[in-house]
């Protein structure tokens, strides 16, 4: 038999009745099953940690590697975050286990559509402002599948990773205008 476990997250209530001597007599109470509210929940929260440390970090790519730190293990075993530095691609930062990563071209076409790419087991989206791709941010994992769910969450990320970067380019411009 191919049995798969999975866990979930109940919420339960429930109440007793009795009678004058003290001995149950009836029982009544519901079991809800909370799973899904609950990594919603953990999903709004790693969001909120990676905007706290992409808004107070001293350099990109040390933020960069904090964020990939803080999602892994927590959403998935290895992630990565790749920017495009004049032809070439470069992987910023990324943790986990390096076997799952997936290949260059995997990345390259998620940068060449400007459009995310998923299956079950990985994650790439795009890192962009308005329509100009720079970068990508990919999640990998060979124990569980990702779910759309997770896909929404993971382009919420790239677009505030996207928006950070961006704005981390702007001040380094002005900077050396100045």
């Amino acid at each position: 038999d191919d049995v798969s476990a999975s866990v979930s997250v109940v919420r339960d209530h429930g109440r007793i009745y009795v009678d004058g001597d003290g001995n149950a007599t009836e029982a009544t109470g519901a079991v809800m099953d909370i799973t899904e509210r609950r990594r919603i929940e953990e999903h709004d929260r790693m969001l909120a940690d990676a905007t706290q440390l992409l808004a107070t970090a001293a350099d990109d790519d040390g933020a960069l590697q904090s964020v990939v730190d803080d999602l892994v293990p927590r959403f998935a075993p290895w992630a990565g975050i790749y920017l495009c530095d004049g032809d070439s691609l470069r992987k910023a930062a990324c943790g986990g286990d390096e076997r799952l990563a997936p290949d260059a071209a995997h990345v390259q076409d998620v940068l060449r559509t400007g459009s995310a790419a998923a299956n079950s087991h990985v994650i790439a989206v795009p890192l962009r402002v308005a329509s100009n791709a720079f970068g990508a941010i990919a999640f990998a994992s060979s124990n569980f599948a990702f779910d759309p769910h997770d896909i929404a969450f993971a382009t919420e990320l790239a677009e505030r990773l996207a928006l950070s970067v961006d704005r981390g380019r702007l001040f380094r411009d002005l900077a050396r205008a100045n």
